[in-house]
Parts: C-alpha cells; sequence; structure tokens
C-alpha cells in the first residue's frame, strides 16, 4: 500500500482509459504528444515520475504540478493532447529526454511544437546560479523574477532546436507557487512576448523542487 504505489496504479489505469478513448478514433495510447499531470500528494512525485519514465515507447512532452482534485480519493489527474499518425505527418520529440519523468524539452506534431513544462532546475537538480538571488546581496533582484527569465530562456532554446522562436507561440500555461508573484513575473513576462499568447495562470502548491517558484509550458509553430 501507501501513496507511492497507488498513485502508480491510478497512472496506468487512467492511461488505459485514454488509450481506449484513442482507439475508438483510431489512434494508438502511445500517440501522445503532450501530457498534463496533477498530483495531490508531493510525496508521490518520485513514484510516479519512475514509473512515467516507461508509460510510452516515444516520451511526450510532459508538465507536472500539484493541485487538488474533485475526487477525494484521487491522486492524480492526467490531460493529454494526441494525434493520428498519418503518412507526411512528422512527429517526435525535439531534443534529449531528461529529468526523472525522462520527458523530451518539446514534442513535434507536423506544424506544431508542445513543449514541455520547464523550471528553474538543472541537469545537477538545482535551482542555477544565474537564476538565484545572491545570499550576500538578498535585496538586489527578484528570484522570481530570475526564475521567470532562466525558464523562457530554456524555451527560446527549445523553439530555436525546432526551427521556431518565441513570437511563434500561441499558448502558454503558467504556473506559479505564489500568486503574489504574479506582478512581478508578468514584467519579465512582457519582455519575451510583446505580443503576449493566450495564457492560463495556475496557482500550484508544489512544482517538484522546494525552490522552484514557476513553471511554464508552451504550444506553438514551428517549421
Amino acid at each position: 500500500g501507501g501513496a507511492g504505489p497507488d498513485v502508480v496504479r491510478q497512472s496506468r489505469y487512467t492511461l488505459a482509459n485514454l488509450g481506449k478513448s484513442f482507439a475508438s478514433v483510431g489512434g494508438k495510447a502511445e500517440n501522445v504528444a503532450k501530457a498534463q499531470v496533477y498530483l495531490t500528494d508531493g510525496t508521490t512525485w518520485a513514484p510516479f515520475m519512475h514509473d512515467w519514465r516507461g508509460a510510452f515507447a516515444t516520451p511526450p512532452a510532459l508538465t507536472v504540478a500539484e493541485e487538488g482534485l474533485f475526487v477525494p480519493e484521487g491522486l492524480l489527474e492526467i490531460d493529454v493532447t494526441g494525434y493520428i499518425p498519418r503518412t507526411g505527418l512528422a512527429t517526435g520529440p525535439v531534443g534529449e529526454p531528461s529529468g526523472p519523468a525522462g520527458a523530451p524539452p518539446a514534442f513535434r506534431v507536423g506544424d506544431l511544437l508542445f513543449a514541455s513544462g520547464r523550471i528553474a532546475v538543472d541537469a545537477s537538480g538545482m535551482v542555477p546560479l544565474e537564476a538565484t538571488v545572491h545570499p550576500t546581496w538578498p535585496n538586489y533582484g527578484s528570484a522570481i523574477k530570475l526564475q521567470t527569465r532562466w525558464v523562457l530562456d530554456r524555451l527560446a532554446e527549445t523553439f530555436a532546436a525546432a526551427g521556431s522562436d518565441l513570437s511563434r507561440a500561441c499558448r502558454a500555461n503558467v504556473f506559479l507557487t505564489d500568486l503574489n508573484h504574479f506582478e512581478a513575473m508578468e514584467t519579465v513576462w512582457r519582455e519575451y512576448f510583446p505580443e503576449p499568447p493566450a495564457r492560463t495562470l495556475v496557482g500550484s502548491p508544489g512544482l517538484g523542487h522546494p525552490d522552484a517558484l514557476i513553471a511554464v509550458d508552451l504550444i506553438g509553430l514551428c517549421g
């Protein structure tokens, strides 16, 4: 028992049902370009991520956040965007899969690019120095601004790898651990998006790392 095994069982059950939905329209469970997963219990992140790595032959883009659900016993909710394979439709990951879930930086379907959610954590599992307020000068700089800038720089690199840029982003999801950070985040956001894409803002108590303040994922055009 325990929340860890339970979240794995719920994840597998949910993906099996999603597979049935895909099959009803001529697709398969592995034809997922992007998944958003909401976990209700911070202790379930590690077992979920470990199991997710083996859920797909070709991992989709992924965003994970912590959030409450309507179902009292529910440990997670999975929202996926899929595609129906057809001749000439280019599909596949952009960049090398990384992180505990093995998700790629983005997944391409034709001219659409689905970017995974990014937090300001590097390959070592730490918030990088350039996204951290210097401890000697705590009143200089803003942690949320630095993390927002770091995240958007990484997403810009992902779009560039797909032959695109952030000006072609058309949809954004932004997760903040403190909604009071919105105004500061917004000043950086406007620098990167003079003509901002449609956006949803979500308050999330956890983003998978104790020092992560923001997560962002994007959908845009490429090619």
